[in-house]
C-alpha cells in the first residue's frame, strides 16, 4: 500500500512540475477545399459555411486572391461580406489554445479592417492594421478556458463591404497537468498490482 500511496503522490507531483503535455487538434481550417463557380469566374464567393465554421447572418466570404495572397496556398476569408461578417465554432468545455494568421485588406485603413475574437460574450482577441500594397500575415494565439460556447471571429468597424483577412486557423485542447497525474498515478497502481500478482503466481 506504501508503495501505492508513494508511486501516486510521485506522479501528482511530477505532473504538477510538468508542461501541459501536447496538446490535441480540435480543427484545422486553410479554407482551399472551397471551390465553387463564382469563386473560380470573379475570385471570391459568399457560403454559408466553410472548412467547419458556420457563417452568421451574412455568410462568409471566400476569396482565392482576387484582392491579396492567402497564406496557404489559394483561398482566404475575408470578414465583409456585403457589410460586417462573423463565423463560428462550438466548443465543448475545456482550455484550448487558437492559433490564426491575419492580414489587414491591402489598400484599406484600420478603420475596416478590425476582426475580434470571442467565446461567448467573453472576447479573446481584437486586432486591425492599415493595408498597404500587398497582404502581410501575422500570427495571433490565444489560450483561454471555456465553460463551452460559440468560438466566433467577427469584423469590427466599418461596415463597407470590404475587411480584414483570416487564414490557416488551428484549434487545439490542451490537457490539465492534473488530469495527466491521475493518468499517471493510475498506470503506477496497475503495474504495482501487476508486479503483486505475479509475485504470488510465483511463490504459489
Amino acid at each position: 500500500m506504501k508503495s501505492i500511496l508513494a508511486a501516486a503522490t510521485a506522479a501528482l507531483a511530477f505532473a504538477a512540475s510538468t508542461p501541459a503535455a501536447a496538446a490535441t487538434l480540435v480543427l484545422f481550417s486553410n479554407f482551399d477545399g472551397i471551390s465553387t463557380p463564382l469563386l473560380s469566374s470573379q475570385g471570391y464567393d459568399n457560403v454559408a459555411t466553410a472548412d467547419g465554421w458556420t457563417g452568421g447572418q451574412f455568410g462568409i466570404e471566400i476569396q482565392n486572391g482576387v484582392a491579396g495572397n492567402a497564406y496557404s496556398a489559394f483561398n482566404l476569408v475575408e470578414l465583409d461580406t456585403t457589410t460586417n461578417s462573423s463565423m463560428f465554432v462550438n466548443l465543448v468545455a475545456g482550455h484550448y489554445t487558437v492559433s490564426y494568421y491575419y492580414s489587414p485588406r491591402i489598400n484599406q485603413g484600420a478603420a475596416t479592417n478590425g476582426i475580434d475574437l470571442s467565446i461567448g460574450a467573453t472576447q479573446l482577441d481584437s486586432v486591425t492594421g492599415n493595408g498597404g500594397g500587398s497582404t502581410v500575415w501575422q500570427l495571433r494565439t490565444v489560450d483561454f478556458v471555456t465553460t463551452g460556447g460559440a468560438l466566433t471571429f467577427a469584423a469590427t468597424g466599418n461596415a463597407d463591404g470590404v475587411g480584414g483577412y483570416l487564414d490557416s486557423i488551428t484549434i487545439s485542447e490542451v490537457p490539465e497537468p492534473a488530469t495527466w497525474g491521475l493518468m499517471i498515478a493510475g498506470f503506477a497502481m496497475t503495474g504495482f498490482a501487476a508486479r503483486r500478482r505475479g509475485q504470488r503466481n510465483v511463490a504459489g
